[in-house]
């Protein structure tokens, strides 16, 4: 039985990653005995035309896409396309918008027979079970689906999975690794999931879960060997907070020390759980540059938005990133609750005081 998830394109690209979600999807799936396909629309410059002939070369019985707000509309067209072509596959949809506006998804695009919300991949094997058997999807835990009578109907939410080693190693044998080799900015990489944060922008805590679980450093070093030998000499860790717990990333940097890997790699950080010794293993073992959450300038803007720290912890923690040779991003949102003209002048004018490239 044929399976094919889709990463839908962009309207705009920051940089090129691996669709690492579908890479754990497609290893469960492949784990569970059924055949997966990845399509990279991102990667093609006619997406729909490369997504019809994948649709006739694999007659799939499930089709799977991820999005995220930004190309929400791009996603549907796709779903709406597998339903015209080939109307008896189920289509499936998940990723943070459709997570939390899962009911008013299915009721806007009757094209959409169900919403994965949050972690998709125990998830999705079992809808994918369901449909071999041909049985009702009624009872799987964490979907939100359409019922043969059209009622929407919401299944309770699935808990978070506790070990993250016994997930199957990504499917990259699905991608064509060599375009991403091509464009330079490496390969991703999960070390752990979960932010005990409560930033009131993000969803990353309701996606993922406000525990951290974490990989252990030998199978994460495993994986980066592993990712190494494929050619990639760049990596980027997709956890939302790879500084979560220090010593643990320590035990990593230590980790590739102790093996002697050479590899460069990137990760995300918050600027109240770094320090000097951290940032130098992290330096000593290859890491190139940090991504820190900003947000805004505004003292008042950062404590209605629960994020926690200060423009001067920022100052503070670019400055020692810095010094020891970490390249920095610094990451800013604007039209945030309560934003005025003054507070957006604050955040650019605090952007620019950082002297470090921001988004």
């Amino acid at each position: 039985m044929h399976v094919m998830l889709i990463n839908p394109p962009y309207p705009i690209v920051e940089s090129l990653t691996m669709p690492l979600g579908l890479l754990y999807l497609a290893a469960r799936l492949e784990q569970a005995g059924y055949e997966a396909h990845i399509e990279d629309l991102q990667l093609c410059r006619s997406p729909l035309t490369r997504l019809e002939e994948a649709l006739h070369r694999y007659k799939p019985a499930v089709v799977g896409i991820t999005s995220f707000s930004i190309n929400l509309p791009i996603a549907s067209k796709i779903l709406q396309k597998v339903k015209r072509l080939f109307p008896g596959t189920i289509t499936v949809w998940g990723g943070p918008h459709v997570s939390f506006d899962d009911r008013e998804i299915l009721h806007r695009y009757p094209w959409v027979d169900v919403v994965v919300r949050g972690e998709g991949e125990e998830t999705f094997v079992e809808v994918v079970e369901r449909v071999r058997q041909g049985k009702n999807l009624g009872g799987v835990l964490g979907i939100t689906w359409r019922g043969k009578g059209g009622n929407i109907q919401a299944d309770p939410p699935r808990p978070f999975r506790e070990d993250l080693d016994r997930l199957p190693r990504p499917a990259w044998h699905l991608l064509r690794l060599s375009q991403y080799r091509a464009f330079g900015d490496g390969a991703s990489l999960m070390t752990s999931r979960g932010c005990p944060h409560r930033c009131v922008f993000c969803v990353g805590r309701k996606m993922i879960g406000a525990k951290g679980r974490f990989r252990k450093p030998e199978a994460v070093v495993d994986e980066m060997e592993a990712l190494a030998r494929l050619g990639f000499r760049r990596i980027r860790i997709e956890d939302d907070l790879f500084t979560f717990r220090k010593e643990r990333a320590l035990q990593i940097c230590r980790e590739i020390d102790r093996r002697g890997l050479i590899i460069r790699w990137r990760a995300y950080s918050r600027v109240d759980t770094i320090d000097a010794e951290l940032l130098e293993w992290m330096k000593r073992t290859g890491c190139e540059r940090l991504l820190f959450g900003a947000e805004s300038g505004s003292p008042e803007i950062l404590k209605k938005i629960r994020k926690g720290i200060t423009p001067e912890q920022t100052c503070q923690a670019v400055k020692m990133t810095r010094d020891v040779g970490i390249g920095v991003l610094a990451s800013f949102v604007l039209g945030l609750p309560g934003e005025t003209p003054q507070t957006l002048r604050q955040t650019l004018d605090f952007a620019e005081s950082l002297r470090v490239p921001y988004s």
